[in-house]
């Protein structure tokens, strides 16, 4: 027999989660989630987007050229296609102690020549990120670092302070 799922929405902003929770993340209101079966909030969702969608051929796509920001990193800016497409939103992932946030740290650097940077670390704290800095050789003034994990918090400091690259 299929197991029932649901999920919770909070009545004052729309917030899902799959448990209760007593107060709403994004909109701190206290008392506010109702349970829901989780196939009827599915169906909601993809009428919603479903009416919003509209599709066209690929042949028909405007092209136009889009600002990149050049790191210098030869290697990296290849792979990027020319650069860090303005507006494009990457994950790199990899093994644990592979170089992940010594190669971002690197990139923020090189970009903290010509644009304010902000760094976000949700794994190391400030003083962490500070400490491979320095050990790279990667301090600088255009680099502002928080190691904010919640990304409404995180887009809301973006919105306030205006960072050229993120």
């Amino acid at each position: 027999m299929a197991k029932k799922s649901s999920l919770y929405l909070c009545e004052s902003c729309s917030y899902q989660s799959v448990k209760w929770l007593g107060c709403c993340p994004q909109c701190s209101t206290w008392d506010s989630f109702t349970e829901t079966s989780a196939s009827f909030q599915a169906a909601t969702k993809r009428t919603t987007s479903a009416s919003a969608l509209t599709m066209q051929s690929l042949k028909e796509v405007t092209l136009h050229s889009e600002e990149r920001f050049i790191t210098g990193i030869s290697e990296w800016d290849r792979v990027m296609g020319g650069g860090i497409q303005k507006g494009s939103f990457m994950i790199l992932t990899g093994d644990p102690g592979i170089g992940k946030s010594t190669l971002l740290l690197r990139i923020a650097h090189e970009l903290s020549r010509s644009y304010r940077v902000f760094y976000f670390s949700s794994e190391e704290s400030c003083a962490q990120v500070r400490q491979r800095a320095e050990r790279i050789g990667c301090i600088d003034n255009n680099i502002a670092v928080s190691d904010r994990a919640n990304l409404d918090e995180i887009i809301a400091i973006a919105e306030s302070e205006q960072p050229d690259i993120i």
